[in-house]
């Protein structure tokens, strides 16, 4: 199936779901976080394809706000869904993942993660310069952004322990990984790993075997989805960042939580 099709398709999808005539009378709320470049998008595709659920990925205007959560919205969309499991992706609230759980006691989040050096690869290629520089500038105290997610939601502990590091020869590449520590980080840092409210998915495992990943996720959330266009799902990307070279400290900082067993 091409781009073009599929696109039209999961728009056909969601139109149909909109006029199911009554609220689900106990709708779960499901977010997807970690950091970007790490499949979440893939997935999201896939729970489109799902009779029984309402997507709002990070453009969605009901529940995002350029890209970050509107916070005040969530519980007022799952009250009135009429699916039985509400998804979003607040992907730039992942640092604050342990305020996010805190404020909403019933969520359940799929955390996604994917090898540092590829996700700086293919961050770079989709983002150039617009989030590493983030970062450096908030660890170097230039004054942010308003677009700078990272100053609004990264812990000053996170912040402190790059500030403290020789980084004044970092190179882009080190600074997208510092960024992918920061975020990934906040999961070992608050021990939410063991949460039976999130799940770990690693990116390799989910497109190498992503039949398997979606009964996990089945599980975990307590919903079938449908699981037929897993077959869309491909696994080429696996590896293209191997050629990154990183300062030593920051890839072993990185490769501590890319090791760890989650």
């Amino acid at each position: 199936m091409n781009i073009t099709a599929d696109k039209i398709k999961r728009k056909s999808i969601a139109f149909i779901k909109s006029f199911k005539l009554s609220p689900h009378p106990d709708t779960k709320l499901l977010f997807v976080m970690g950091y970007g470049r790490s499949g979440t998008t893939i997935l999201m595709k896939l729970f489109q394809y799902s009779w029984n659920t309402e997507v709002h990925g990070e453009t969605s205007k009901k529940l995002m706000d350029h890209f970050m959560l509107k916070k005040h919205r969530v519980l007022s969309l799952v009250e009135k869904s009429k699916a039985e499991v509400l998804i979003g992706k607040p992907i730039l609230n992942s640092l604050e993942i342990p305020k996010i759980l805190n404020e909403y006691e019933h969520l359940k989040v799929i955390w996604m993660i994917r090898n540092h050096k590829d996700v700086v690869h293919s961050a770079l290629e989709a983002f150039g310069n617009k989030v590493w520089i983030y970062l450096k500038d908030l660890v170097t105290q230039k004054n942010p952004s308003d677009e700078n997610w990272i100053s609004r939601t990264a812990s000053s502990e996170i912040i402190s322990t790059i500030q403290k590091m020789n980084h004044t020869r970092f190179s882009k590449q080190d600074w997208m990984a510092l960024v992918w520590w920061a975020v990934n980080s906040t999961l070992l840092s608050e021990n939410l790993h063991t949460s039976p409210r999130i799940k770990v998915i690693r990116y390799e495992d989910f497109v190498q075997n992503p039949m398997r990943t979606m009964r996990q996720i089945e599980t975990f959330v307590g919903v079938n989805f449908n699981k037929k266009a897993t077959r869309f799902v491909f696994s080429q990307s696996v590896g293209k960042g191997k050629h990154i070279r990183l300062n030593p400290v920051v890839d072993q900082m990185c490769s501590e939580i890319q090791n760890f067993e989650f």
